[in-house]
């Protein structure tokens, strides 16, 4: 997995297994970031929609984007 700026420049680069679904590897992810500073934004598809994250934005504070699949009913 890997999370990259606005400019397309990675800033983190997780290899791991093929086995864990991507919404359970963004925190360590972000943790192996090669820059100090968080990022302020992510973005990612409607398979990030998942409770975990809704966590993570409360613990890590950065602004998530995820569009809610469909058949999810917001809190």
């Amino acid at each position: 997995m890997a999370i990259a700026d606005a400019k397309g420049y990675p800033i983190s680069v997780l290899a791991t297994s093929a086995t864990p679904h991507e919404v359970k590897l963004v925190l360590l992810t972000l943790e192996a970031r090669t820059t100090l500073a968080q990022p302020c934004r992510l973005i990612g598809d409607k398979a990030y929609d998942s409770d975990v994250l809704d966590q993570l934005s409360v613990e890590f504070d950065p602004n998530l984007h995820f569009p809610m699949l469909s058949d999810v009913v917001p809190y």
